[in-house]
């Protein structure tokens, strides 16, 4: 007769899983061979029940342990409808299935809607531009202000509207900073690569294209080139907090765009990223860049304490 056996994998080994053990149970049995297993369980007294029962080795009980072998997919106990994984919308067919997913990022995900642009009671600047989530029909962004950085405003979605503006820094340079990792981007055809900002895994810089002032961004990913099983990001040798060796990282490049900054070459920027914008100093203004449509704006004038000296040393 034939043996039907699965082996069953106990989760653990890498770190953040749950488990640690590893062992193989026979789930399943028919007819009069013994069974065979490795592991945990063991029958050899032949003691699985037959079809006299209506019974399997499969449905007993044997107070051996229990794996957990996984939840399932995300739809598997929902009923049909749209739901949202973080930033992500899923539309679930009622039967367990997933008939469609999509990453909603720079909109957002709403459960039973989907990606939408915004949600209701939500504000959100372009540039100068104030701008209040219109949920009448489909949301969009609807302006309902316009700051003017000329006389010393910009846009606050604290408030919303426009709050007047202020210095919150200036030249000296705060806390502690540890060299994890050089990469030069002169084989993708950029040069003179300074003034770098982040947000999340993206790094951003200036650089010369030819004779055009560009904004460039990469995305950095981490190895676990020490092998614990771990990634540690912020892991170095003479950090006090996290000491070890650092981790190596893999740049990939992501985006490019041209920009004008009259009077600016790269090493006399200074970028700001966020999410969804690229800001930056140029001799007489501070301009943002829109990621989503690439157009620009003024979002504040020359700081009074930038003056001609000053700026060409702001990096």
């Amino acid at each position: 007769m034939a043996v039907a056996t699965a082996m069953i994998a106990a989760c653990g080994g890498a770190a953040g899983e749950r488990g640690s053990a590893s062992a193989s149970q026979t789930v399943g049995i028919t007819g009069d061979t013994a069974p065979t297993t490795s592991g945990v369980s063991e029958d050899t007294a032949g003691d699985s029940q037959g079809a006299d029962d209506g019974t399997s080795a499969a449905d007993v009980d044997d107070g051996g342990p229990k794996f957990d072998i996984g939840e399932g997919s995300f739809c598997e106990s929902r009923p049909a409808g749209l739901y949202c994984d973080g930033q992500t919308s899923i539309t679930c067919d009622g039967d367990g299935g997933t008939t469609d997913t999509t990453v909603c990022s720079p909109d957002v995900c709403v459960e039973g809607l989907g990606c939408v642009t915004c949600e209701a009671g939500t504000y959100t600047c372009k540039g100068p531009r104030v701008l209040s989530c219109n949920t009448t029909g489909d949301p969009y962004w609807e302006e309902i202000a316009v700051c003017d950085p000329a006389a010393g405003q910009y846009c606050d979605i604290s408030v919303p509207g426009c709050s007047p503006l202020a210095p919150i820094g200036d030249i000296t340079p705060t806390g502690e900073y540890y060299l994890y990792s050089t990469f030069s981007p002169l084989a993708d055809g950029f040069d003179t690569i300074s003034d770098v900002d982040s947000f999340g895994d993206r790094v951003w810089f200036t650089a010369w294209v030819g004779a055009q002032l560009t904004v460039a961004g990469y995305d950095v990913s981490l190895v676990d080139s020490d092998g614990d099983g771990m990634l540690e990001p912020h892991q170095h040798p003479d950090s006090l907090d996290q000491p070890g060796p650092i981790e190596e990282r893999v740049f990939t490049f992501g985006q490019s765009f041209p920009i004008a900054n009259d009077g600016a070459i790269p090493h006399q920027m200074e970028l700001h990223a966020t999410a969804t914008t690229i800001a930056w100093a140029g001799p007489n203004q501070i301009t943002a860049y829109d990621l989503a449509t690439g157009t620009t704006s003024q979002v504040a004038p020359k700081s009074a304490w930038i003056g001609t000296q000053v700026y060409g040393y702001l990096a």
